[in-house]
Parts: C-alpha cells; sequence; structure tokens
C-alpha cells in the first residue's frame, strides 16, 4: 500500500497508544452533555473564544476542551465572579 511505510515510519507504539486514548466529540454530543444551545457553542468556537479543534471544517471537541470550557465559566463563591476574573484582581 502506498504511504504505509511512510506512516509507520512516522508513527511508533507509543504514538499509536496515546491515539487509542484519544476521542473526540462532535457538537451535537457536547450540546447533550453540557445543555447548551447548540448556536452558543458554534458561534463562540468560530469567534476562538472557547476551546475546539477544527479538523477541516468540521468542529469537535476532546475531553480536555470541555473540561476547560466548563472551568472557564465557573464562578468563585466567595466573590461571585468568574474565577479567571477573580484570579486577576
Amino acid at each position: 500500500m502506498p504511504g504505509t511505510a511512510a506512516s509507520s515510519a512516522v508513527l511508533d507504539e507509543t504514538d499509536l497508544n496515546d491515539l487509542n486514548d484519544l476521542h473526540l466529540y462532535e457538537v451535537d454530543e457536547v450540546v447533550r452533555m453540557t445543555k447548551l444551545p447548540r448556536t452558543w457553542l458554534t458561534r463562540r468556537a468560530g469567534e476562538k473564544r472557547i476551546p475546539c479543534s477544527y479538523l477541516g471544517k468540521y468542529l469537535r471537541f476532546s475531553a480536555d476542551d470541555i473540561r476547560e470550557l466548563i472551568a472557564m465559566h465557573r464562578i468563585d463563591p466567595k466573590t461571585g465572579l468568574p474565577r479567571q476574573a477573580s484570579k486577576a484582581a
């Protein structure tokens, strides 16, 4: 097969193990998990305001992206401010 030798030269066994743990979520999956409106999610991703990946034209989210999205919007219980804002103060 063309390209097989080049592919195996670039990827070693460690890289393949890392890929086995990788799962990218589609927009509708993230919408179901987070209960966010689809338009909110896609608009902010398009504006590069939330962590995400584009594979070509396809928007995807890793588990780390989703965790970071949630963390970005946490409220500090002591100040009532978003945690990012409270750290800067």
